[in-house]
């Protein structure tokens, strides 16, 4: 899931919001033997006892809980599942998402969709970028995600004939379909080559911005070709976040795996340098940090934090956002939950499992102030 879709899920609020995780297998005995469904069982008996705890009788609990338990006897949902499940009911609201990693079982029952977890498979997400293959004559969208590559649809131009066919070296231009301007004849040929290369990139500009849509973050498009051509393309470029002068060779011939090859283990250390600048941001004198619940939930909620660091646990409370008070000794709402929403939502980063490793294992949620 992208960051716009978790922030849509966390955003769903009802009296009784169910959010639900569990392991999941693939392959093996734990498949045959259906420990995945009794997982879930014992996971739905767990949420019977909040509800009832919460006053709702066991009529209305079975009516509410259906959707959930009607997956148990769908064989077909079970044999398309990944290393975890998250399941979220509220009113009228009921979705399941398959994870790509494994997730501890539980569940929580409040008033707010548990989306902490879905984090991690975002952070990923993030890590995702795109590789556009520069070329007259084959120029290609990868996407690159999870490990491998795979191309882009879109409606790009398939080689530069596409704009030069509009126009003829000893005349004037002919008619085009567009306003946009080309030198004249008598401009020299390298110059007007330049002007139809350009013209070229500024099509396929246009034509791969809604196909790398990613919903609400730019992750990195990385350019691959000859140098020259980085050059036109940075003119022509309306993308945020372009990565150029790389990778300067020709990979007209080149297949998907050799540019995976060539391009990947620099941007693996790219993302991975990222998240250490962070950590090492953190730990500096010069960085305003926060590492109290409150101060964390606080900041979180005023849109003030720039990169939040939280653990895998739950840290039980409730957040009286008119009173604008934190409170540690009462209250069903993970404030883990609220503090990585309310950053998700505010434009900030949040990175899962690193709490406790920059703040040398005292704390599970740490933040960096903008």
């Amino acid at each position: 899931m992208n960051r716009n879709e978790i922030i849509e899920l966390a955003s769903k609020k009802s009296e009784h919001c169910i959010s639900i995780y569990i392991p999941t297998h693939q392959k093996g005995h734990q498949v045959k033997e259906g420990h995945d469904r009794l997982n879930l069982k014992n996971q739905i008996k767990e949420v019977e006892g909040k509800l009832q705890r919460k006053g709702l009788l066991e009529n209305e609990i079975n009516e509410y809980l259906k959707p959930v338990r009607n997956l148990l006897d769908d064989r077909t949902f079970w044999s398309n599942q990944k290393q975890g499940l998250g399941i979220f009911l509220g009113d009228n609201f009921f979705k399941t998402v398959s994870i790509p990693y494994e997730v501890e079982a539980h569940n929580v029952v409040n008033g707010r969709m548990h989306v902490k977890e879905l984090m991690r498979q975002m952070e990923d997400n993030d890590n995702m970028y795109y590789i556009l293959r520069l070329s007259q004559e084959k120029p290609i969208l990868f996407m690159v995600a999870n490990g491998g590559i795979s191309r882009v649809a879109c409606d790009m131009p398939k080689d530069i004939s596409e704009v030069t066919k509009y126009y003829d070296v000893e005349k004037e231009p002919q008619s085009r379909p567009n306003n946009s301007s080309v030198t004249h004849a008598s401009a020299p040929i390298e110059d007007r080559e330049k002007e139809f290369v350009f013209e070229f990139f500024r099509k396929i500009d246009e034509a791969i911005r809604p196909a790398i849509n990613t919903g609400g973050s730019y992750v990195p498009l990385v350019l691959v070709g000859y140098e020259r051509m980085h050059a036109i393309y940075e003119d022509a470029n309306t993308y945020p976040n372009l990565i150029a002068h790389q990778f300067t060779k020709n990979f007209d011939e080149s297949s998907e795996k050799e540019i995976f090859d060539a391009v990947h283990p620099t941007m693996r250390l790219r993302f991975s340098e990222n998240r250490n600048k962070k950590v090492e941001e953190y730990n500096s004198s010069q960085s305003q940090t926060v590492s109290e619940i409150a101060d964390v939930v606080e900041a979180a909620y005023e849109g003030r934090i720039d990169t939040l660091f939280v653990g895998n646990g739950h840290r039980w409370g409730e957040f009286d956002k008119e009173n604008y008070k934190v409170r540690t000794n009462r209250g069903d709402e993970c404030l883990y939950n609220e503090a990585a929403y309310y950053t998700l939502k505010n434009g900030g980063k949040v990175f899962i499992d690193d709490a406790e490793t920059v703040m040398g294992g005292k704390e599970e949620i740490a933040a960096i102030l903008r």
